[in-house]
């Protein structure tokens, strides 16, 4: 699955100690030389403690923000409809 700016994700696998199944944000996409994302961690204070970089199948999508659909309204799911 492709992913993009401010998606709300879930890693698949642990990476500098982050669970799998915590809640992060894609801040980073990157292409070259594979696809890949970094995803930032918060605390409870909002402060980051974690920003490793994922595969697209070490990922799992949660929410994608509405903006994304108003660039793409074919695209847009039950959700929102």
């Amino acid at each position: 699955m492709k992913f993009f700016d401010l998606d709300v994700v879930k890693p698949l696998v642990v990476k500098e100690n982050v669970p799998v199944g915590t809640v992060g944000t894609v801040i980073c996409v990157f292409t070259r030389p594979n696809e890949a994302y970094m995803v930032e961690f918060c605390g409870e204070r909002g402060i980051p403690y974690a920003e490793p970089a994922y595969l697209p199948e070490e990922l799992e999508l949660v929410d994608r923000p509405l903006g994304y659909y108003l660039d793409n309204p074919d695209l847009v799911p039950e959700l929102y409809a």
